[in-house]
């Protein structure tokens, strides 16, 4: 019966559905909570596509360093793998982590922990021939109350037949294509009343094709996909500020106004009157730029 068989794919449809219309900050939660409604392969489904913001850490019980625990290190006992352990860490994961802390001390200090996992895809035997990594930050500022995530998927496929004719006569100048999926997580909260809070997450996706020259440990793939991932931060960043920045603003201006109303003359018919001729004031400075 084929409406029997549609059945479990309209409910992780919808599932995921209420995950889009639901807080960022509740995901982890709502995952669980969805998870029981779903059989079994639904349910790795729903974990597997979906960014359980916030992300947590944990620290290397080997190094004793703060990693970041994602579906790319989750072991099959629902444990999480360090990269920073001795064993069982490739030499290409390796120097990822280290390029990648590089890029993190620089654009979000020393407090802010990264990770970089990897492993080979379904379409290459060798991770030469093609990877999938998972490069990750998560930057925590006013002890937890505001926090950036961020989660850049990358899906490599190198092409070692196809070198590149550049007049160099480089037969290990090859092109390899990158598809990045990037999920933002961002959340501000007031160190002043823990009410206010605002939070949101952004997806983006790009594909780009580089020329690179195959190494024994794969340099060439990081400085290709470090740009794009610096491309997509900044591009991010660039479309959350006006929005979120903007928005806290706003309330911050609303909170002192009502402060500065007298209460008895402050009824919320009156409240609504204000926010509302804001809202217009604000809409109409906008048509005029």
């Amino acid at each position: 019966d084929n409406s029997t068989d549609q059945q479990p794919q309209q409910k992780l449809k919808a599932c995921f559905n209420i995950l889009k219309h639901t807080p960022p900050d509740k995901t982890r939660e709502n995952i669980l909570a969805l998870s029981y409604l779903l059989g079994e392969n639904d349910r790795e489904a729903l974990n597997q596509k979906t960014d359980p913001f916030p992300l947590t850490t944990a620290q290397c019980p080997e190094t004793h360093q703060l990693f970041i625990q994602t579906e790319f290190n989750r072991t099959d006992d629902d444990q999480y793998r360090s990269p920073f352990g001795i064993c069982s860490v490739s030499e290409f994961e390796r120097h990822a982590n280290e390029v990648f802390g590089v890029y993190k001390d620089l654009y979000y200090g020393k407090s802010a922990v990264s990770s970089v996992y990897c492993t080979t895809n379904s379409g290459g035997q060798q991770q030469q021939d093609g990877f999938v990594a998972c490069f990750a930050i998560v930057h925590q500022v006013d002890s937890s109350t505001s926090e950036w995530n961020s989660i850049h998927v990358v899906e490599v496929f190198s092409d070692r037949h196809n070198n590149v004719q550049d007049g160099t006569a480089d037969c290990n100048v090859t092109r390899a294509s990158y598809k990045l999926i990037s999920n933002i997580y961002i959340s501000m909260a007031s160190t002043s009343n823990a009410k206010t809070k605002i939070c949101g997450s952004l997806s983006k996706e790009v594909e780009r094709t580089f020329p690179f020259k195959a190494d024994e440990h794969n340099v060439g793939h990081l400085v290709n996909i470090g740009k794009m991932i610096e491309d997509m931060e900044l591009d991010i960043r660039s479309s959350i500020e006006p929005l979120y920045l903007s928005k806290a603003k706003e309330i911050a201006t609303s909170e002192l106004f009502c402060e500065a109303v007298d209460e008895a003359d402050m009824t919320p018919g009156r409240l609504h009157t204000m926010m509302l001729n804001q809202a217009v004031l604000a809409r109409a400075s906008l048509d005029k730029k």
